[in-house]
This record gives structure tokens, sequence and C-alpha cells, in this order.
């Protein structure tokens, strides 16, 4: 469910989307996993590299259960 929309005046250049606690987050398309870890803005989160300059972030999660890999 997006619970934030994407808003360029706001500096929020994506959309927000929420799942129930303990449901799996699954990557949005195929990537490479550039980072897994802390952010002390979106807490334990995950960066995808997609190509062609497209990149997913996965933010406020539970745990991360994937690092160095590609998707």
């Amino acid at each position: 469910m997006v619970v934030r929309p994407h808003a360029w005046k706001n500096n929020h250049y994506g959309i927000d989307i929420s799942v129930r606690e303990g449901d799996p987050v699954v990557a949005s398309a195929a990537g490479i996993v550039i980072f897994s870890g802390w952010s002390t803005d979106l807490g334990n989160m995950v960066i995808l590299f997609h190509g062609n300059d497209y990149f997913t972030f996965y933010g406020h999660n539970q745990v991360n259960l994937i690092e160095n890999e590609i998707l």
C-alpha cells in the first residue's frame, strides 16, 4: 500500500510502500545489493542497483536478510 506519494517539492523523490509487520519485502526488480546496513534516516536498509542509474531503497526493515548478492 502506498502511504506517501512522490513529491519533488518536498525532496521526496520516490514513494513509500508499507507492509504489515513481519511480512517479507521483495525487490521490485532484479539488481545488485550495493548496501545492506544501518542508516540514521531509514534504520535497517538495503539499496539495490538495477542498472541505467536506477536504484531502489528498502528502509525501516526489522532485519536485513541479504548483503552483497545479485538478485
